[in-house]
């Protein structure tokens, strides 16, 4: 099971495996944070095995582009599954409604 942002399952080939992922999921959670192109609590963030999988909805083909790139950004990440979709976020809902 990969090691996830905001979820308590960690598990791995070794606890020093597990420990890379579940730091690397905690780094690319806070680079996005930072990201003004993006709602982070529409994102979720896994990694296992140095892979991190972003999965959740954004606003903008952009949005999910530049949190690819965050997340690629890391060091120790090895590759990005962008499975974000296009839409409307819960940020963008929000202004929208």
């Amino acid at each position: 099971m990969p090691a996830e942002r905001n979820a308590g399952t960690r598990s791995g080939d070794s606890r020093e495996k597990t420990r890379d992922d579940a730091l690397i999921a905690d780094q690319v959670a806070a680079q996005l944070e930072q990201n003004p192109f993006l709602d982070p609590r529409s994102v979720s963030v896994s990694v296992e095995h140095r892979r991190v999988v972003l999965a959740g909805v954004v606003d903008t083909p952009e949005a999910s582009l530049r949190a690819e790139r965050d997340a690629l950004s890391i060091e120790g990440v090895y590759a990005c599954e962008n499975r974000l979709e296009v839409g409307a976020s819960e940020s963008g809902r929000l202004r929208d409604g």
